[in-house]
């Protein structure tokens, strides 16, 4: 339950910009990942540079 609360926190944090009156924008350079790749995604505008990566980390190793 602990955990779930966090996350849901979390989750109303970064929604909050989506729900935003004014346009947000996000600058993505360098390297997004996990939560800040879902901070971006709430953006109105989100700008990549071209040489940004965004995503999450790997799971695959998840129960080894």
């Amino acid at each position: 339950m602990r955990g779930y609360q966090f996350m849901n926190h979390n989750v109303r944090r970064f929604m909050s910009l989506w729900d935003c009156p004014k346009p947000v924008i996000a600058k993505i350079a360098g390297w997004a990942v996990g939560g800040a790749t879902d901070l971006a995604m709430c953006a109105n505008l989100p700008f990549m540079a071209d040489d940004a990566h965004i995503g999450y980390a790997s799971t695959d190793r998840i129960g080894e």
